[in-house]
Protein backbone atom coordinates (compact mmCIF):
# COMPACT_ATOMS: atom_id res chain seq x y z
CA UNK A 1 0.00 0.00 0.00
CA UNK A 2 1.67 3.27 -0.97
CA UNK A 3 1.32 6.31 1.74
CA UNK A 4 2.35 9.33 1.62
CA UNK A 5 2.18 11.40 5.14
CA UNK A 6 3.35 14.58 6.20
CA UNK A 7 5.64 14.76 9.21
CA UNK A 8 3.98 15.93 12.58
CA UNK A 9 3.84 19.13 14.06
CA UNK A 10 5.07 17.99 17.45
CA UNK A 11 2.52 20.08 18.77
CA UNK A 12 0.37 18.01 21.32
CA UNK A 13 -3.93 18.22 21.33
CA UNK A 14 -4.05 20.01 24.33
CA UNK A 15 -1.18 22.83 23.73
CA UNK A 16 -3.17 23.57 20.34
CA UNK A 17 -6.14 23.38 22.66
CA UNK A 18 -4.74 25.59 24.87
CA UNK A 19 -3.41 27.99 22.12
CA UNK A 20 -7.30 28.40 20.70
CA UNK A 21 -8.44 29.52 24.62
CA UNK A 22 -5.84 31.59 24.69
CA UNK A 23 -6.78 33.66 21.03
CA UNK A 24 -9.76 32.50 18.84
CA UNK A 25 -12.21 30.86 21.47
CA UNK A 26 -11.43 32.98 24.45
CA UNK A 27 -14.54 34.50 24.59
CA UNK A 28 -16.28 31.32 24.81
CA UNK A 29 -16.60 28.52 27.88
CA UNK A 30 -15.84 25.72 25.48
CA UNK A 31 -15.67 22.21 27.06
CA UNK A 32 -13.73 19.68 25.47
CA UNK A 33 -16.64 17.78 23.68
CA UNK A 34 -17.30 21.01 21.67
CA UNK A 35 -13.43 21.37 21.15
CA UNK A 36 -12.85 17.72 19.76
CA UNK A 37 -15.51 18.60 17.99
CA UNK A 38 -14.30 21.52 16.23
CA UNK A 39 -10.98 19.94 15.72
CA UNK A 40 -11.74 17.24 13.89
CA UNK A 41 -13.95 19.16 11.35
CA UNK A 42 -11.23 22.13 10.92
CA UNK A 43 -8.60 19.13 9.90
CA UNK A 44 -11.55 17.99 7.47
CA UNK A 45 -11.70 21.37 5.92
CA UNK A 46 -7.92 21.12 5.70
CA UNK A 47 -8.10 17.70 3.74
CA UNK A 48 -10.52 18.72 1.69
CA UNK A 49 -8.65 22.19 0.29
CA UNK A 50 -4.77 19.87 0.63
CA UNK A 51 -3.81 16.46 -0.03
CA UNK A 52 -2.74 15.97 3.35
CA UNK A 53 -2.91 12.00 3.43
CA UNK A 54 -2.40 10.69 -0.10
CA UNK A 55 -2.70 6.74 -0.07
CA UNK A 56 -2.91 3.90 -3.47
CA UNK A 57 -5.26 0.98 -3.66
CA UNK A 58 -5.05 -1.53 -6.32
CA UNK A 59 -7.31 -3.05 -7.60
CA UNK A 60 -7.51 -6.51 -9.97
CA UNK A 61 -10.07 -6.37 -12.81
CA UNK A 62 -11.97 -9.07 -14.15
CA UNK A 63 -13.95 -9.03 -16.97
CA UNK A 64 -17.16 -10.31 -15.45
CA UNK A 65 -17.38 -7.22 -12.91
CA UNK A 66 -17.66 -3.86 -13.60
CA UNK A 67 -17.80 -2.73 -9.52
CA UNK A 68 -15.08 -3.08 -6.94
CA UNK A 69 -15.14 -1.77 -3.23
CA UNK A 70 -12.87 0.90 -2.15
CA UNK A 71 -10.96 0.78 1.00
CA UNK A 72 -12.80 2.80 3.85
CA UNK A 73 -10.65 5.83 4.25
CA UNK A 74 -11.32 6.75 0.73
CA UNK A 75 -11.74 9.93 0.87
CA UNK A 76 -11.93 11.31 -2.42
CA UNK A 77 -10.17 9.41 -6.15
CA UNK A 78 -7.75 11.75 -7.50
CA UNK A 79 -6.51 9.94 -10.07
CA UNK A 80 -6.39 6.10 -11.63
CA UNK A 81 -3.83 4.32 -13.53
CA UNK A 82 -3.49 1.04 -15.31
CA UNK A 83 -1.29 -0.10 -18.11
CA UNK A 84 -2.42 1.46 -21.56
CA UNK A 85 -2.97 -1.80 -23.59
CA UNK A 86 -6.08 -2.16 -20.91
CA UNK A 87 -7.37 1.31 -23.16
CA UNK A 88 -8.26 -0.12 -26.39
CA UNK A 89 -11.49 -2.25 -27.73
CA UNK A 90 -9.39 -4.68 -29.74
CA UNK A 91 -7.46 -7.23 -28.56
CA UNK A 92 -4.18 -4.86 -27.60
CA UNK A 93 -0.26 -5.77 -27.93
CA UNK A 94 1.84 -5.90 -24.82
CA UNK A 95 2.75 -2.71 -23.31
CA UNK A 96 4.63 -2.05 -20.17
CA UNK A 97 3.21 1.81 -20.27
CA UNK A 98 1.05 3.22 -17.39
CA UNK A 99 -1.14 5.81 -17.99
CA UNK A 100 -4.06 7.82 -16.65
CA UNK A 101 -7.51 6.62 -17.06
CA UNK A 102 -9.91 9.17 -17.45
CA UNK A 103 -12.17 9.77 -14.40
CA UNK A 104 -15.83 10.40 -14.66
CA UNK A 105 -15.71 11.34 -18.25
CA UNK A 106 -18.83 10.98 -19.98
CA UNK A 107 -16.73 11.50 -23.26
CA UNK A 108 -14.41 8.50 -22.66
CA UNK A 109 -15.41 4.75 -23.64
CA UNK A 110 -12.30 3.99 -20.85
CA UNK A 111 -13.44 6.03 -18.19
CA UNK A 112 -13.84 4.62 -14.84
CA UNK A 113 -16.54 6.13 -12.13
CA UNK A 114 -17.47 6.77 -8.62
CA UNK A 115 -21.29 6.66 -8.61
CA UNK A 116 -21.22 5.92 -4.74
CA UNK A 117 -19.48 6.45 -1.86
CA UNK A 118 -17.29 3.57 -1.38
CA UNK A 119 -17.36 2.08 -4.99
CA UNK A 120 -15.82 2.30 -8.44
CA UNK A 121 -16.93 1.43 -11.05
CA UNK A 122 -14.90 0.32 -14.81
CA UNK A 123 -16.82 0.63 -17.99
CA UNK A 124 -14.85 -2.22 -19.85
CA UNK A 125 -13.32 -4.66 -17.04
CA UNK A 126 -10.91 -6.84 -18.37
CA UNK A 127 -9.11 -9.80 -17.29
CA UNK A 128 -5.31 -9.33 -16.09
CA UNK A 129 -5.98 -5.61 -16.07
CA UNK A 130 -4.72 -4.04 -12.36
CA UNK A 131 -5.58 -0.49 -11.72
CA UNK A 132 -3.91 1.83 -9.61
CA UNK A 133 -6.14 4.66 -7.67
CA UNK A 134 -5.33 7.22 -5.77
CA UNK A 135 -6.94 8.84 -3.62
CA UNK A 136 -7.04 11.42 -0.28
CA UNK A 137 -7.53 9.53 2.62
CA UNK A 138 -9.51 10.38 5.33
CA UNK A 139 -8.08 12.10 8.29
CA UNK A 140 -7.81 10.51 11.89
CA UNK A 141 -10.55 11.59 13.92
CA UNK A 142 -9.60 12.94 17.63
CA UNK A 143 -11.41 12.00 20.79
CA UNK A 144 -10.55 12.52 23.78
CA UNK A 145 -8.20 9.88 24.51
CA UNK A 146 -6.27 11.89 22.22
CA UNK A 147 -5.05 14.79 24.38
CA UNK A 148 -1.63 14.03 25.12
CA UNK A 149 -1.50 12.75 21.27
CA UNK A 150 0.46 15.04 18.60
CA UNK A 151 -1.25 16.93 15.71
CA UNK A 152 -0.98 14.70 12.27
CA UNK A 153 -0.27 18.20 10.73
CA UNK A 154 2.90 20.27 9.59
CA UNK A 155 3.30 23.29 11.21
CA UNK A 156 2.13 25.57 8.50
CA UNK A 157 -1.54 24.34 9.11
CA UNK A 158 -1.42 24.81 12.48
CA UNK A 159 -2.30 28.70 11.88
CA UNK A 160 -5.50 27.96 9.70
CA UNK A 161 -6.83 25.56 11.46
CA UNK A 162 -6.73 27.52 14.46
CA UNK A 163 -8.40 30.17 12.49
CA UNK A 164 -11.38 27.89 11.47
CA UNK A 165 -11.45 26.24 15.03
CA UNK A 166 -11.97 30.45 16.08
CA UNK A 167 -15.15 30.46 13.05
CA UNK A 168 -16.65 27.59 14.56
CA UNK A 169 -16.94 29.12 17.59
CA UNK A 170 -18.44 32.01 16.99
CA UNK A 171 -20.81 30.36 14.50
CA UNK A 172 -21.92 28.11 16.47
CA UNK A 173 -22.74 30.46 19.33
CA UNK A 174 -24.64 32.69 17.25
CA UNK A 175 -21.65 35.57 17.39
CA UNK A 176 -21.29 38.95 15.24
CA UNK A 177 -21.99 38.13 11.68
CA UNK A 178 -18.66 40.54 10.90
CA UNK A 179 -16.69 38.33 13.36
CA UNK A 180 -17.63 34.94 11.79
CA UNK A 181 -16.77 36.18 7.88
CA UNK A 182 -14.11 37.82 9.33
CA UNK A 183 -12.58 34.59 11.18
CA UNK A 184 -13.46 32.28 7.66
CA UNK A 185 -11.62 34.97 5.14
CA UNK A 186 -8.71 35.00 7.59
CA UNK A 187 -8.77 30.58 7.10
CA UNK A 188 -8.75 31.26 3.36
CA UNK A 189 -6.37 33.82 3.09
CA UNK A 190 -3.79 31.40 5.79
CA UNK A 191 -4.64 28.39 3.07
CA UNK A 192 -4.13 30.80 0.31
CA UNK A 193 -0.67 31.85 1.87
CA UNK A 194 0.35 27.71 1.85
CA UNK A 195 -0.16 27.48 -1.69
CA UNK A 196 1.19 30.31 -3.05
CA UNK A 197 4.07 29.96 -0.92
CA UNK A 198 4.73 26.56 -2.13
CA UNK A 199 4.39 24.81 1.12
CA UNK A 200 2.52 22.07 -0.02
CA UNK A 201 2.84 18.75 0.22
CA UNK A 202 5.36 18.34 -3.13
CA UNK A 203 4.37 17.15 -6.21
CA UNK A 204 5.73 13.37 -7.65
CA UNK A 205 5.35 12.49 -11.10
CA UNK A 206 3.12 9.66 -10.35
CA UNK A 207 2.89 7.78 -14.02
CA UNK A 208 6.39 7.49 -13.36
CA UNK A 209 6.70 6.46 -10.54
CA UNK A 210 4.22 3.47 -11.29
CA UNK A 211 6.25 2.62 -14.78
CA UNK A 212 9.45 2.09 -12.32
CA UNK A 213 7.71 0.20 -9.38
CA UNK A 214 4.92 -1.40 -12.27
CA UNK A 215 1.93 -2.97 -9.69
CA UNK A 216 3.78 -4.54 -7.62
Amino acid sequence: LYCLRLEGSFMLVKDFFTLCRAGVTKQFSLDQTSLFAFLNLGITELHKKFDLVMREQIIEVNSARKEYTLLPDVMQVTAVYTDAKFLTLDIAPSSSEVVSMPLNDGNSPFSVYTPTKGVLMVSYPKDGQVISVLYKASPYVYTSADLEKELDLEAQYISPLVMYMGYLANLGLEAAPGQIMVLLSMFNQECAQIENYGLTPSSVVVNDKLNMRGFV
